[in-house]
């Protein structure tokens, strides 16, 4: 083999081939790190994202329940307004039957009023007829001088 001869001149010495090595070790170390930092950034995004996918489903979920329980509570509410109008719109109805049927009764009772004070005057008449005009009976004095009065008038 040959040998190879290498110029000690020109090789750097052991300080500066440390310091070298250090500052790449120092350089993999810092690049080493920075990988770690953004791998536990992006794992802790992935955690976040899965985080808030998650709340935002329990939320709309939650939400959706409570919109149900909101309807639920509203038609109960109308039920209650629509049994509440049918009993009003009832007492309503009894009420307009019973003044109805009172109306009836008043009418009849003014209706056999009426006829009994008929029949007392047909009796009254058949039983005092009006011989002539001027032996007519008037409740009232000033009747009888204004039926004078026009006879008078007519036989001028």
């Amino acid at each position: 083999m040959t040998e190879v001869t290498i110029d000690s001149s020109k090789l750097p010495g052991v300080k500066e081939v440390c310091r070298d090595f250090a500052v790449l070790e120092d350089h993999s170390l810092a690049h080493s790190l920075q990988e770690q930092e953004i791998e536990h950034h992006l794992a802790t995004n992935i955690q976040r994202n899965r985080l808030v996918k998650h709340d935002l489903k329990v939320a709309k979920q939650l939400q959706e329940e409570e919109d149900l329980r909101a309807q639920a509570k509203i038609k109960h509410h109308q039920d209650e307004l629509e049994l509440l109008d049918g009993e009003i719109a009832q007492e309503i109805q009894e009420k307009l039957v019973i003044e109805a049927e009172r109306k009836r009764l008043q009418e009849e009772k003014d209706k056999d009023i009426a006829r009994i004070l008929q029949e007392r005057e047909e009796k009254r008449r058949k039983k005092y007829p009006p011989r002539s005009p001027e032996e007519h009976h008037y409740p009232d004095q000033e009747e009888k001088q204004n039926f004078h009065f026009h006879k008078q008038l007519q036989i001028s």
